[in-house]
C-alpha cells in the first residue's frame, strides 16, 4: 500500500513539473529556502552530539577499565580453580623444529624451550636428517635458521642480517623459479644461514610444490644482491650469509647424499676455494702469491 502511495506522489510531481515548469521551479525554490537553514542546523547539531558521546563514552571506558579487568581476571581464577578450564598459568614458550631430508619434510617437532636441552637421547638428528630448520615466531612473521650440524645444549641466540637481496632466481629444468627469502611469513635473512643444494631442495619441494629428483639435482640460481653485483650458484656452491654481507664458497666435490651435517665448514666437508665474497667487493687471485719467490739458479761457467 505505502509503495502504491509513493509512486501516486511521484507521478503527480512529475505530471505538476510538466504542465506547470515555472511553478513547480518557484515552488522548489522556495521550498530549499526554507530547509536549507534547518538542514545546516541539524548537521551541525548531528556533528556536535556525536563528538559528545564520544567523548563520555572514552571516560565512561577509562573509569570502568580497571573494574572490567578485575572481574574477568576473578572469573579466569575461578575457572581454573574449579578446572573447569585447563590452562598454565604460565605459557611455555614452544620452539618448532622443522627436519627435512632431501628437500622432504619428515616431521614437526614441537618442544618447550625449557626442556629441550635434556632430550639429549632424543633428539638424535644429525645422522637422520640433512637440514633442520629452527621456526622461531617474531610476533609477525617467523625467523627460519638453518642448522646442519643441531648440537646439545642447544642455543637459542641468532642474529638477523642487514642484507636483502634484489632479486633470487632458480632455474631447474629449464623452468625459472622466484626464491623469496622474506615475506610476510617468513625471514631467512639470518646470520650463518646457507643457501646450498640442501636449501634449495627444501623450498622447491615445500614453499613451491615442485617435485625434485633426490639424486640428481642440477641447477643454476641467479642472485641480484644489495649492491647491485649479479651472483650465480651451483651446487657446487654455497652462499653463507653475514650481517652486513655474504660469503661464496666453492666446493671441489659436492655430494648431495651425504647425511653428516657441519655447521662450521662447507658442506659435505669439502675444501673451498680462496674466491670469496666479503664486504660488497669480490676479491680474485690474480696467479701470483706474495709469499712465494722464484730463484734463478746462476749457470756454471764453461771456463
Amino acid at each position: 500500500m505505502f509503495i502504491y502511495f509513493a509512486f501516486a506522489i511521484l507521478f503527480f510531481i512529475e505530471c505538476y513539473k510538466s504542465l506547470y515548469p515555472v511553478e513547480f521551479q518557484e515552488m522548489f525554490d522556495n521550498i530549499l529556502i526554507i530547509l536549507k537553514p534547518k538542514l545546516l542546523t541539524f548537521s551541525y547539531n548531528l556533528i556536535y552530539y556525536y563528538s559528545y558521546l564520544q567523548i563520555q563514552f572514552i571516560r565512561l571506558k577509562t573509569k570502568l577499565m580497571p573494574y572490567i579487568r578485575f572481574i574477568c581476571t576473578s572469573i579466569e581464577q575461578y575457572l581454573k580453580m574449579d578446572k573447569i578450564i585447563n590452562s598454565p598459568d604460565f605459557p611455555v614458550p614452544k620452539c618448532k623444529f622443522e627436519l627435512y631430508e632431501k628437500g622432504i619434510q619428515q616431521t614437526n617437532v614441537l618442544l618447550p624451550k625449557e626442556t629441550i636441552n635434556a632430550l639429549k637421547d632424543e633428539l638424535e638428528w644429525n645422522n637422520l636428517y640433512d637440514l633442520v630448520i629452527w621456526s622461531d615466531n617474531n610476533a609477525d612473521y617467523e625467523n627460519k635458521i638453518h642448522y646442519y650440524c643441531f648440537d646439545l645444549p642447544f642455543s637459542f641466540d641468532y642474529q638477523l642480517s642487514n642484507i636483502k637481496f634484489m632479486s633470487v632466481d632458480l632455474t631447474y629444468n629449464n623452468q625459472v623459479y622466484a626464491v623469496d627469502l622474506k615475506t610476510d611469513n617468513y625471514n631467512h635473512y639470518i646470520v650463518n644461514n646457507k643457501l646450498n643444494s640442501r636449501f634449495f631442495q627444501y623450498y622447491l619441494q615445500n614453499i613451491l610444490n615442485v617435485t625434485v629428483a633426490s639424486d640428481n639435482f642440477d641447477y643454476t640460481v641467479n642472485i641480484l644482491d644489495h649492491n647491485v653485483n649479479f651472483v650465480e650458484l651451483t651446487p657446487n656452491c654455497e652462499l653463507i650469509i653475514k650481517e652486513n654481507d655474504y660469503e661464496i664458497i666453492h666446493l671441489h666435490n659436492n655430494n648431495n647424499n651425504n647425511n653428516n651435517l657441519d655447521i662450521s665448514v662447507p658442506v659435505d666437508n669439502a675444501v673451498p676455494d680462496k674466491e670469496t665474497k666479503r664486504e660488497g667487493n669480490h676479491k680474485e687471485s690474480d696467479g701470483f702469491d706474495s709469499d712465494e719467490y722464484i730463484t734463478l739458479e746462476k749457470p756454471e761457467s764453461s771456463l
